[in-house]
């Protein structure tokens, strides 16, 4: 675990580093001509009358000697203890009051630890004895293990008396940029749609798994992670759209430059290093695949799947693994903006036989499906309901602990029966996938919708011309509530309108 989480941090930094395990709790790091030498162990609970709150981790006069002999080496010399529970190393300073001939206890506190947690950071001041045999102040520095990289860029003053004050602004600084797993999921986004529209549901995807990868890595609240606009904005859809603008500077396998615009360099290593090809063009599959590895990774919710500890398929099925690896990740729902621009619909284009005939339906359609997913949003924003979609799920809401899923469809004479049809399979389908199946997974506590979910069907107008007795009773026998809007209201077969009183 330990050696993982520091491998990947180190990774995601796009360092060029080397990362050796020598010893059963040693690693070697070599890292811009700095040779570290990282002695780990996992903290432990008290022992003893100790104090409960203490924890910490032992030296035995053996490992000391082997710490020793690195020194003349010219090793910098860290000790590093983990606790799984929050997520934190914690180091002490190996270079003052190492009596190599004794046992010795490096301590901390659970207050510390859970403080690094909830923060990122937080110091434990201890009494101990010098070499002298006289009383002295040390301290222990914890931190979130994400962050182990900025203790080697200031390893000469992570133990000075001064540096609690200044470390906060360091975290700041130094998190701001896109990391590797967010430029890979940038780069596939940028190679599949760019020029693409920032308001482009794509685009809010990337964003959201950047910010489901934040909180996976205990990176909240943000703003002691980030300076205060980036932690308001973070990985917005500005963000995203700016960051795919910088890609295209930095392409290598473009001939133009975009003016104005920043090139990315550490995108561009990543497109040099791993998927531009000895032709200079990209090798779409690979990055395809591993932007998919990176969006599954994120969705396990797991830091040992995240830091590669754990593999995907270690914990799911062939099944469940080739649902998780749907590329669209339908599983992601995404706050309505009442806004935003909606996703363009699938359309029967063999209704009309005339290009310029289809491509005017195509619009009108697409128009009006987006007029219905508004005003079906501004209800429920009047009624401070929440507001979901996602790249299937046209709206999804929910009123007294029970969810409300709409699929909404546009019609006409000859395509009526069809979109009925795909209406009932697609409701059917999302309501078993995301509210069902995910509860077979194990691991898994981000349920898409609630278990208890009714089901509508959402026309632009009523229907009653097309529409025929047996196929409004055959929805009614699936559960499936069929309505639509009359005069800026939802209404329905049902005179009561006992199913969607509570939109009225």
């Amino acid at each position: 675990m330990i050696y993982n989480l520091i491998n990947y941090s180190l990774e995601q930094k796009l360092y060029d580093y080397t990362l050796n395990q020598i010893d059963e709790n040693l690693l070697e790091i070599i890292l811009d001509d700095n040779k570290y030498l990282v002695y780990f162990s996992k903290i432990q609970g008290p022992v003893n009358k100790r104090p409960p709150a203490e924890r910490r981790i032992q030296l035995n006069p053996k490992l000391k000697e082997t710490l020793h002999s690195y020194m003349g080496e010219d090793y910098k010399i860290l000790l590093l203890g983990y606790d799984k529970t929050t997520n934190t190393f914690s180091f002490w300073n190996y270079g003052y009051n190492i009596n190599i001939r004794s046992t010795q206890s490096l301590p901390t506190r659970i207050q510390t630890l859970n403080k690094a947690r909830s923060v990122g950071f937080d110091f434990h001041y201890y009494k101990n004895r010098n070499l002298a045999d006289r009383p002295t102040t040390e301290h222990s520095f914890s931190i979130n293990a994400f962050l182990f990289p900025l203790v080697l860029e200031n390893y000469r003053i992570i133990f000075n008396r001064d540096f609690s004050e200044i470390f906060r602004k360091k975290i700041q600084s130094w998190n701001n940029r896109f990391r590797k797993d967010e430029l890979v999921l940038c780069l596939d986004l940028y190679n599949r749609k760019f020029p693409i529209n920032k308001n482009a549901l794509e685009i809010k995807e990337i964003s959201n798994y950047c910010q489901k990868r934040s909180d996976l890595m205990g990176f909240i609240p943000r703003e002691f992670y980030y300076q205060e606009l980036s932690a308001k904005n973070f990985r917005n859809i500005n963000g995203i759209s700016k960051k795919l603008e910088n890609i295209a500077s930095a392409d290598p396998t473009k001939r133009y430059l975009r003016k104005g615009l920043i090139p990315d360099p550490h995108a561009k290593k990543i497109l040099l290093d791993e998927y531009v090809t000895k032709s200079n063009s990209i090798d779409n599959k690979k990055l395809f695949e591993d932007a998919k590895k990176v969006k599954n990774k994120i969705i396990s919710n797991s830091i040992e799947i995240l830091i590669g500890e754990t593999k995907i398929e270690n914990i799911k099925n062939n099944r469940e693994e080739s649902y998780i690896n749907n590329e669209s990740h339908p599983n992601l729902l995404l706050d309505f903006d009442l806004n935003q621009i909606q996703k363009e619909l699938d359309f029967n284009e063999g209704d009309y036989a005339d290009p310029v005939e289809t491509i005017i339906a195509r619009l009108e359609a697409t128009k009006e499906h987006n007029n219905v997913v508004n005003k079906l949003a501004s209800i429920c924003n009047k009624k401070k309901l929440i507001k979901k979609y996602s790249l299937n799920i046209d709206f999804y809401t929910e009123y007294k602990n029970r969810g409300k899923l709409f699929e909404i469809k546009t019609f006409n004479k000859s395509n009526f029966k069809s979109q009925l049809r795909h209406a009932i399979v697609q409701l059917k389908e999302y309501y078993f996938k995301h509210a069902v199946y995910f509860e077979k997974i194990p691991n898994r506590s981000d349920l898409l919708i609630l278990k208890d979910t009714d089901l509508f069907l959402l026309l632009p107008s009523n229907p009653e011309d097309f529409i025929n007795i047996e196929q409004i009773e055959f929805l009614k026998n699936q559960n499936i509530t069929l309505c639509w809007f009359q005069n800026n209201k939802i209404e329905t077969f049902d005179e009561n309108q006992s199913n969607i009183k509570w939109l009225l």
